[in-house]
């Protein structure tokens, strides 16, 4: 997507027109992957292509929900995108990320969560799981409200990397966005880059939100692809790179070219186009 064209969107219509622009842009692609997901789950290094494969999977239901104004379900589906990006990062950089998975519906309300747990737990360890969970979200709370004192987030080298290649402002401030209303977990917020500036949040179905969560979608999207390229070029699956080429050629793709043919473990499916 242009980030150009993102920035004059004055209406939810203008918005909704982009969203039809930019997902007929990768449709095919997506199809044609979704579509062929179960001819590779056999293959090796499945890890990886999985994951890739569902990310495009979300991609297509957040534009989807986009153009249906489905708004409410865009920030669900999101949440699921940046899981499945930074696991995909993980198994093809090799870095761990560490990620905290915080479960709890919302840190600020303490006493309601306690309530609605402590069902789930045995008399005899019981005080000791609610104390736990306290804890948690006392910690939580904690970190949260010191990175709202800060001018930045702390930001990791592989943070500081995304972000040093991205100009767009609204990119900076979309997954803390997300991560305060779907209740994403603190490192999540922290590890896919963010600086935030502001304290007010706006409703999920207000236009800069929805600008946010478009340009997060196309951001997660190049850089699964950059991802994915990186693998490829690695384990030379020239199958699904002459596959995604063949699909839907660009002046410019973002995978590698066709390589001269070489055997490999998905070459049966070469026909699969």
């Amino acid at each position: 997507m242009c980030e150009n064209k993102l920035k004059l969107i004055k209406t939810e219509d203008e918005l909704i027109e982009l969203a039809k622009e930019q997902f007929n842009t990768y449709k095919e692609w997506l199809d044609e992957f979704s579509s062929n997901l179960d001819l590779v789950k056999k293959e090796d290094r499945i890890d990886k292509i999985v994951f890739f494969f569902h990310i495009l999977m979300l991609v297509k239901e957040v534009f989807s929900n986009f153009e249906n104004k489905n708004f409410l379900s865009v920030p669900i589906l999101l949440r699921s995108l940046v899981e499945c990006f930074l696991k995909l990062e993980e198994m093809c950089t090799n870095e761990q990320f560490g990620m905290d998975r915080v479960t709890y519906s919302d840190y600020k309300e303490k006493e309601k969560i306690l309530k609605n747990v402590e069902g789930m737990y045995s008399s005899d360890e019981k005080e000791r799981k609610l104390n736990e969970i306290s804890e948690k979200i006392d910690n939580l709370s904690k970190k949260l409200n010191d990175l709202e004192k800060e001018k930045d987030f702390k930001l990791t080298p592989k943070a500081k990397e995304y972000s040093n290649k991205i100009d767009d402002q609204t990119i900076y401030n979309s997954v803390f966005l997300l991560s305060k209303h779907t209740h994403c977990n603190l490192a999540q917020v922290i590890q896919l880059h963010h600086k935030n500036k502001q304290t007010v949040l706006n409703p999920i179905g207000n236009l800069i939100m929805q600008k946010e969560y478009l340009s997060l979608t196309n951001f997660i999207f190049i850089q699964s692809i950059s991802l994915f390229n990186r693998f490829l070029s690695i384990f030379k699956l020239n199958v699904i790179t002459q596959l995604f080429c063949a699909t839907f050629p660009l002046s410019s793709p973002p995978l590698l070219p066709p390589q001269p043919s070489t055997h490999t473990p998905l070459a049966k499916y070469s026909h699969c186009r």
